[in-house]
């Protein structure tokens, strides 16, 4: 069984990858047919971000409410969902805008995270 440690490596790892697709492109150019592999890319990305967050446990949650845990499970699945067409823009919005500040605080989460299990090699 994954732990928090490894849904949050998992999560921040897309959110990187998100952040370095879509670091070159405009939304313009995000949106366009000719950038069709990485909006693939990107898109997947958002769904193992989506599925990692849900998998953090309820107890971790709460303890980091600095996180915008609603918005990445609910909003941004959404975005992606099955039923409807993707929206690009907000893809574009999210990964230019939204990640780059929250990389920082789920890095800084990780930083102090000990699980109970494992010794404070830190002490």
């Amino acid at each position: 069984m994954l732990s928090d440690v490894d849904h949050l490596n998992t999560l921040i790892g897309s959110a990187f990858n998100i952040r370095n697709y879509i670091g070159p492109l405009t939304v313009k150019e995000f949106r366009d047919l000719h950038h069709g592999m990485q909006r693939d890319a990107v898109v997947w990305r958002f769904q193992v971000v989506v599925a990692a967050a849900r998998r953090v446990s309820a107890p971790l949650k709460a303890a980091h409410p600095e996180i915008p845990w609603r918005r990445l499970t609910e909003d941004y699945g959404e975005w992606i969902s099955d039923d409807r067409s993707v929206d690009f823009t907000h893809l574009w919005q999210t990964g230019t805008q939204e990640l780059p500040n929250l990389i920082p605080r789920i890095v800084a989460m990780l930083r102090s995270f000990v699980p109970p299990d494992e010794p404070d090699e830190r002490q």
